[in-house]
């Protein structure tokens, strides 16, 4: 297996084998479950506004309130500026790849990801998204594809694993060409295959609303497939981030052994390609929501905690009053304070994002680190020496 190393001081990669110390391989503790939250396309900037707009000057979100935080580097393979595929697969293999491979590295390999670790080591896995589960991000915790824009076969590859909790949008990627779902539009797979029906034939419930996912009933309930949009679950966002977190760990919690669980907040990401401050405002206090509740979970059981973003998107300022045709506002802090969105780009940048982390091996992830130390610390999580 390869490993790609982005140096400190460069933009230059080198190639080592993935060969872990002994002292690397494994932790002197495991938490019971681990729940990764990606905010996609989140930046300090982001964290910023929000925390403005929700707290004001001297308050904290509540990402900002767990124990550890640090910074992330996020260039992909061939020192390119990331797209959300190659970060999620940095994150998700621990090797990095080039822009749109998902779960492969460069030359097109398989790299096995965290949740197929997860499964094999008997945790319970989940994967929870406001875009469609087909989207780079989820699909690279569970799939293995030359180009991420392969979403039919991302949805056959999902199926076919053995993963208790899939909650996001997409259900046309799901459905056989002429098929109709629960919403506007048609399936868009040519193969025949309706994914949902044989989901169900297979031990899965099927919800696409917010009430059915209200009222399913936790404890009993071992495998969902929750499908909330023909794309991604349209705003108003129903079900919200919180809501679909909150379910997930219920259901994983049934698990004696634990689980984990992946929860992207992907139109982040979406509102800044647009240089939409009021949507990128709401999907950013939103996925603020589900940290929350992610976190109090974690304080009553054995939960290892990490928020992190994939990259940043669309550079901004944020000014206090309007000084350009490209500033969005005005918004306003709890004390009435104003201020502005001034966008300088709608695309990702190179910057370091914020990881925020809290429970057992928290502390690894102070510090600056390449995105693919995500996967080292979760992988030494799920062992120990014992």
């Amino acid at each position: 297996m390869i490993r790609v190393i982005n140096l400190i001081f460069t933009v230059t990669f080198i190639f080592v084998p993935q060969i872990f110390t002994n002292a690397l391989l494994y932790a002197e503790n495991t938490p019971k479950n681990i729940i990764l939250m990606i905010g996609d396309g989140m930046g300090s900037s982001h964290i910023k506004a929000a925390k403005l707009k929700k707290r004001g000057e001297n308050g904290l979100l509540s990402m900002q309130k767990l124990d550890i935080h640090g910074y992330i580097r996020t260039l992909s393979a061939n020192g390119e500026i990331t797209d959300s595929a190659a970060a999620a697969t940095a994150m998700a293999t621990g090797t990095k790849t080039n822009n749109e491979i998902i779960g492969k590295d460069p030359d097109y390999n398989n790299l096995k990801n965290i949740l197929e670790y997860a499964e094999k080591y008997g945790k319970s896995t989940g994967i929870v998204t406001t875009v469609q589960l087909t989207h780079a991000t989820p699909a690279a915790f569970a799939t293995h594809v030359r180009n991420r824009y392969q979403m039919e076969k991302i949805a056959l590859q999902m199926m076919h694993k053995n993963i208790e909790v899939l909650f996001g949008g997409g259900e046309n990627y799901f459905l056989p060409e002429n098929q109709k779902g629960c919403f506007t539009g048609e399936g868009k797979r040519d193969d025949g295959n309706n994914l949902i029906n044989k989901a169900v034939k297979n031990g899965y419930i099927y919800v696409c609303t917010k009430q059915e996912l209200k009222n399913l009933d936790t404890s009993i309930t071992n495998r969902v497939l929750g499908l909330f949009g023909a794309e991604e679950i349209k705003r108003p966002i129903k079900p919200n981030l919180a809501l679909l977190t909150k379910k997930a760990v219920k259901i994983l919690s049934n698990d004696p052994d634990g689980f984990f669980l992946m929860v992207e907040a992907g139109q982040i990401d979406w509102a800044s390609h647009e240089n939409n401050a009021a949507n990128m405002l709401n999907s950013m206090l939103q996925f603020d929501k589900a940290v929350k509740t992610a976190y109090q979970f974690s304080q009553s059981s054995e939960t290892l905690l990490i928020v992190i973003s994939d990259h940043q998107t669309g550079k901004f300022e944020i000014t206090p009053d309007k000084r350009s045709l490209f500033a969005d506002g005005p918004f306003y802090m709890p004390d009435g304070t104003k201020f502005f969105i001034q966008w300088n780009s709608d695309e990702h940048t190179a910057d370091k994002v914020k990881i925020f982390a809290s429970g057992t091996n928290s502390e690894m992830f102070k510090g600056t680190h390449e995105n693919t130390y995500i996967f080292d610390v979760i992988y030494r999580s799920l062992k120990t020496k014992n």
